[in-house]
């Protein structure tokens, strides 16, 4: 762990594994088998749950919670008490706002986890349902209730979230 902060208050597992630049905050919980790139932030109160894989230049604001093996990419920046279900992939460059949740459905529901692929904004107290692919470049209008796949570059609002884009 090259030029890395690592506050009091914390309890980070021994098998972490971080790149150069790496800050953390206070009060955080850091799972075994963890692992961040270079220049990643994580701020105050925020859990980073086992087998959880961060990219570079990434963000984790305040009282953000990640899933039990999910990937994130590069370029990603959450915002506060966002929170990501166990399994789901983020890719590159994509923005969560605040209390974003993505969820993941009990083996008898629909078991797998969300998917926001590369260049997604998901806007702020937006729901995205067990099994859901946002696609490239979507856009999730605040307060969304996503239950339905989104495609490349659509933009969707509302409950449930329908496409704004049209044909």
């Amino acid at each position: 762990m090259k030029d890395t902060m690592i506050g009091v208050y914390n309890s980070v597992h021994t098998s972490f594994k971080s790149g150069s630049n790496f800050k953390i905050g206070y009060w955080c919980v850091i799972e075994e088998d963890v692992i961040v790139g270079d220049n990643v932030t994580i701020e105050n109160w925020v859990l980073l749950k086992k087998g959880t894989r961060i990219g570079n230049n990434v963000f984790i604001d305040h009282h953000c919670k990640t899933g039990a093996d999910s990937f994130f990419g590069d370029n990603v920046h959450f915002k506060p008490s966002a929170s990501i279900a166990d399994g789901t992939v983020v890719g590159n460059n994509v923005f969560i706002g605040p209390m974003v949740m993505a969820l993941r459905g009990r083996v008898n529901e629909n078991p797998l986890p969300p998917i926001i692929e590369g260049g997604a904004y998901i806007g702020a107290g937006s729901t995205i349902m067990p099994g859901v692919v946002v696609g490239r470049n979507a856009v999730i209008g605040a307060m969304s209730l996503v239950t339905k796949d989104v495609k490349e570059d659509d933009i969707v609002i509302g409950i449930p979230a329908k496409s704004m884009v049209r044909k």
